[in-house]
């Protein structure tokens, strides 16, 4: 038989949709005095009834339930008076790992922590399907934010888009113009990772006039870096992204943000391949493999190497191509 705080534990322990780490499960769960008792000592005996199973191979404990009794697990939750408590939990919870995950994405730990979100993704799903539900655009427009990346990474773009695109549309969105911010350039960078230009542009021309109104270097910074690239890329102009990102630049050195440099070098040096400037191209693309290196971001340097093979050829320097 199972005790009151177990079958409160286990109704609560529902809301997770691909089981938990035992960290995450405490938060959402607990505390103690709350739930009845300890939370790893009431799971270790779950599992020794075969109610959850404790995961092997990961790095810290993890449970998962059975989706059987998960399902009625839920059941049960929702005809509590704290259903929507413990779903607020869980989105908390995982707004604290897509947050911590955020410095990762880029480095020499990115596989890592994308493997880590991936793992997660079911639960990250229903968090936003929970704040999607309830209206809660901030925390929707926050989890989109910060998911992107992983979303473009690993392929989901086309779902990506639709989640932005719902969080930006909930009611009350335009009441948190921070992470409305975000929420925009998420959905410009996925836009832009679907070759939608035309969508891209206009989402990040939101964000730039946005931000020139908030004073914050970072988020002007970052606006003025978007809105440029669509039009690099597209090659419809290039006076105003090329000032967009001669603008941008210094923001970014004053700033310390040695990536960001990096990018907007990589911009400026694709802008001035597309505009036939191949010398000018040449330089100020090696000037961003050395930034790129310094920072150890492996995803910048692979495409400055490729648009300075791409401007090697254009000069005639085979063998420098081929280095690339």
């Amino acid at each position: 038989m199972i005790d009151a705080p177990g079958r409160r534990l286990l109704a609560r322990f529902s809301v997770f949709a691909r089981g938990g780490s035992l960290e995450q499960v405490e938060s959402v769960c607990g505390p103690p005095d709350d739930i009845g008792g300890d939370v790893i000592d009431m799971l270790d005996q779950l599992a020794d009834q075969s109610l959850v199973r404790r995961l092997p191979d990961f790095s810290e404990p993890r449970f998962l339930m059975l989706q059987t009794i998960r399902e009625f697990m839920a059941e049960q939750l929702e005809r509590s008076d704290e259903a929507a408590a413990i779903k607020d939990r869980h989105v908390q919870a995982f707004i604290a790992l897509v947050q911590q995950a955020q410095p990762y994405v880029f480095g020499s730990r990115r596989k890592e922590w994308l493997d880590r979100l991936e793992m997660e993704d079911d639960n990250l799903r229903a968090a936003l399907d929970w704040t999607l539900a309830t209206g809660d655009a901030k925390n929707a427009m926050l989890l989109s934010a910060c998911l992107w990346r992983f979303w473009q990474m690993r392929g989901h773009i086309h779902e990506g888009r639709a989640r932005v695109a719902a969080a930006l549309a909930l009611p009350k969105s335009r009441d948190y113009p921070v992470e409305r911010l975000q929420a925009l350039e998420a959905a410009g960078g996925l836009a832009y990772w679907q070759a939608d230009m035309e969508s891209a542009q206009r989402f990040y021309d939101e964000c730039l006039e946005l931000t020139r109104t908030t004073g914050d270097k970072q988020a002007l910074a970052n606006a003025l870096y978007n809105a440029a690239f669509p039009n690099v890329v597209n090659m419809r102009e290039s006076e105003r992204p090329r000032q967009l990102l001669l603008e941008a630049l210094p923001l970014f050195r004053e700033l310390g943000d040695q990536s960001s440099v990096g990018r907007t070098l990589w911009g400026l040096g694709n802008g001035y391949y597309f505009d036939r400037e191949y010398p000018t191209a040449k330089v100020t693309l090696e000037e961003s493999h050395a930034v790129f290196r310094t920072v150890d971001d492996r995803f910048g340097l692979g495409w400055a190497l490729h648009t300075h093979g791409l401007v090697s050829l254009k000069m005639g320097d085979i063998e420098a191509a081929r280095k690339d």
